[in-house]
């Protein structure tokens, strides 16, 4: 888990914004990953519009047995406005060239440009037969993480008991 510390400083040439990622484990702190150094001018410019953005932070020097930091960390955030969400609805009309039994299709959402967790998934309701019109629409609501991707897959189940990938995407779709 990562926690975000955003602290305002006071200097001579006036106020700063740092914010500090630290990796926390079980309740414990295991210290301070990366920081970021922002003027409370630049901080106020982003509240007037606010939009996701990439900032790229500076590693700290951390024990490397703990944990691993690849420079550059990059911190994606907004100051301001309203939370920022990522919603698809993905239309699934058909699978062809099934065989004569049950499918259904889950499409996953995915971070890390799909190299990553899969954020959220959604489902389509069983169909059965070799060509099934499944007529669903699956939405997939997350926060805008950006660098995510979609993957999609076609699912036997047996009776509602086993699940079997049949087949998916040969490779994930980027987010737009």
């Amino acid at each position: 888990m990562v926690c975000i510390d955003w602290r305002l400083l006071i200097f001579r040439k006036g106020l700063y914004v740092h914010i500090i990622l630290s990796d926390t484990r079980f309740g414990v702190g295991l210290g301070p990953l990366a920081e970021l150094l922002l003027t409370l001018g630049e901080v106020l410019d982003m509240l007037r519009t606010p939009t996701v953005r990439r900032f790229q932070m500076q590693p700290f020097a951390v024990d490397q047995s703990k944990v691993v930091v690849r420079p550059p960390v990059i911190l994606v955030a907004q100051f301001g406005g309203l939370r920022p969400s990522f919603q698809r609805w993905i239309h699934v009309i058909r699978a062809e060239s099934l065989p004569e039994e049950a499918f259904f299709v889950e499409v996953e959402l995915l971070a890390n440009e799909g190299h990553g967790c899969v954020l959220v998934a959604g489902r389509s309701d069983i169909q059965s037969g070799p060509d099934p019109i499944f007529h669903n629409s699956i939405c997939l609501d997350w926060d805008d993480e950006t660098d995510m991707a979609i993957n999609c897959k076609v699912i036997r189940s047996s009776m509602g008991f086993n699940e079997e990938i049949f087949a998916e995407l040969r490779e994930t779709m980027p987010q737009a």
